[in-house]
């Protein structure tokens, strides 16, 4: 005889009695964690824009270097690295100093013709794509030697149009620059992203005079320069006007608690008439004020008339009796 089968065990799960009640305890503590974290919203802000701004000055810094690497580089390979000079400012901007004698004709505004070569390699290097969202603003500056001419009365003629030559044979370059780049994007500079200011002889780097004024050459020729500042684009955030609305109280109906009776509270104000309304009601107006003066006039002529009529009978009896 075959013994018989034994049914098979169920499974033993008295375990997840003990992991559920871990779970609910390790639940409970992290609630309890949280009930006791206090966030501080203007520290988090504060924490979240100072990294932003970090992330932002690292881009910027190394947009920067290179773009000064390549304008050094082209300095040297154009040979004006000893009358163009590449520094930064305080604002973090990449300015290219040209000298003015180098660069200009002697007492004008027009460039020199060694001058060419240099601004042609210049514009080959902002208008790469990699620079659409830098400015230019390039800076016309003076000695303090009065400048006196037809076409330049003074020294904040001479400076702004130097400035403004620059500026101008960056915007002839951009139009007649056909290329494209391999996104589609087209070859130039932008005339929103340029700027031309004059300064004269009010921003000089060093003293034109010495201490009993008397000029310095040297100087003079320092000061006689045109600055390209370079800066980094800033995204302005459209500010968002509030827009103001005039509170109308809603019409109701309300009981009088003393005459215990029912009240139109703020009744509807009956809506204005229209521009063209009134238009109209001003031009009946004067249509009727107009008419009430005619039939004053009239009135008044026939008091007027009567007058003298009244006048004249009395001049003709006065005649007879005498």
């Amino acid at each position: 005889m075959m013994p018989q089968d034994c049914p098979p065990m169920p499974p033993d799960e008295s375990w997840m009695a003990t992991y559920g009640d871990a779970v609910t305890l390790l639940m409970a503590f992290f609630v309890l964690l949280m009930s006791f974290a206090k966030v501080d919203l203007e520290v988090f802000d504060a924490v979240s824009n100072g990294i932003g701004e970090h992330m932002a000055k690292e881009d910027r810094k190394s947009e920067k270097d290179h773009l000064t690497k390549a304008m050094k580089i082209m300095m040297v390979s154009e040979g004006a690295d000893q009358v163009a000079k590449i520094a930064s400012d305080s604002e973090g901007s990449l300015t290219i100093e040209l000298d003015t004698g180098a660069f200009f004709r002697p007492g004008s505004a027009e460039l020199a013709e060694q001058a060419y070569p240099f601004m042609k390699a210049l514009y080959e290097e902002l208008a790469s794509p990699l620079y659409k969202q830098f400015n230019i603003n390039v800076e016309g500056h003076t000695d303090d030697e009065p400048m006196s001419s037809i076409r330049y009365p003074s020294n904040w003629e001479l400076s702004s149009n130097r400035a403004a030559t620059v500026v101008r044979f960056v915007i002839s370059e951009s139009e007649n620059d056909t290329r494209m780049d391999t996104n589609g994007q087209k070859y130039g500079v932008e005339e929103n992203r340029l700027r031309a200011t004059g300064y004269a002889h009010t921003q000089p780097k060093v003293p034109n005079r010495d201490v009993s004024g008397v000029p310095i050459r040297e100087n003079r020729i320092t000061n006689r320069r045109v600055v390209i500042r370079i800066n980094k684009r800033t995204n302005f955030n459209k500010v968002k006007i509030p827009k103001f609305r005039r509170k109308v109280k809603k019409a109701g109906i309300e009981l009088d608690a003393d005459t215990k009776s029912a009240v139109l509270v703020n009744p509807p104000m009956a809506p204005k008439d229209s521009f063209e309304n009134k238009l109209e009601q001003h031009g009946l107006e004067t249509i009727q004020k107009n008419k009430i003066d005619e039939i004053k006039a009239a009135q008044l002529a026939e008091v007027t008339k009567q007058g003298m009529d009244h006048k004249r009978a009395l001049s003709k009896t006065n005649f007879s009796m005498n």
